[in-house]
């Protein structure tokens, strides 16, 4: 095609094309807002060099939208989710886990299913 240049308003889309034209283009991936005021004659500085520092916080984002990444993230967040639900939700939570069998009871399509409220209108 010829093209030496893309341009990108979106930070997000601004970075997968850039991880894109470094696998497999070579082609420039520049900001729109940039591109646009140095058209202008405003004096700017280069965006690129903390762009490129910034693409480890989007690369570590990426890497959670995976289900094990979502996993990692729970288990190091579950704590803390416990402990700040209302009206000792996470306690009971807890004690669920402890007993054997509750854990199954509530996944999809088990027909003991049951939920919390259920449970603490009994307690």
């Amino acid at each position: 095609m010829g093209t030496k240049k893309v341009l990108a308003l979106c930070p997000c889309c601004e970075f997968h094309l850039k991880v894109s034209a470094q696998k497999r283009l070579d082609i420039e991936v520049q900001d729109l807002a940039h591109y646009v005021a140095k058209a202008l004659r405003y004096d700017m500085l280069d965006p690129n060099p903390e762009d490129t520092k910034q693409q480890a916080v989007f690369k570590a984002m990426i890497a959670l939208m995976t289900p094990q990444g979502f996993a990692d993230l729970m288990k190091l967040m579950l704590p803390e989710l416990m402990d700040a639900m209302p009206m000792g939700t996470g306690k009971m939570i807890k004690l669920m886990g402890k007993i054997p069998g509750t854990l199954a009871m509530m996944r999809p399509g088990c027909k003991l299913s049951f939920s919390f409220t259920t449970l603490s209108l009994i307690l």
